[in-house]
């Protein structure tokens, strides 16, 4: 959500966007991501943005994890 911060919002933007559905529903004039917020939402690395990258995102909030695949 472009706040410096990774947050249960990140992972929520992320799956609207993988189900097809507007990423920002506050911001209706930007239906999809930009280049930048794509490669920051591939967290996983595979160069798509999809129901993983927000499970990894919540991973990583809750200390699963403390990289994402992308930085290995």
């Amino acid at each position: 959500n472009s706040d410096g911060d990774i947050s249960v919002a990140d992972a929520m933007i992320i799956e609207r966007a993988a189900l097809g559905m507007p990423p920002f529903p506050g911001n209706p004039g930007q239906a999809e991501f930009s280049d930048l917020q794509k490669k920051a939402a591939d967290v996983s690395g595979d160069g798509q943005v999809t129901s993983h990258d927000a499970q990894l995102i919540l991973d990583y909030i809750v200390g699963i994890i403390n990289k994402f695949p992308v930085e290995k």
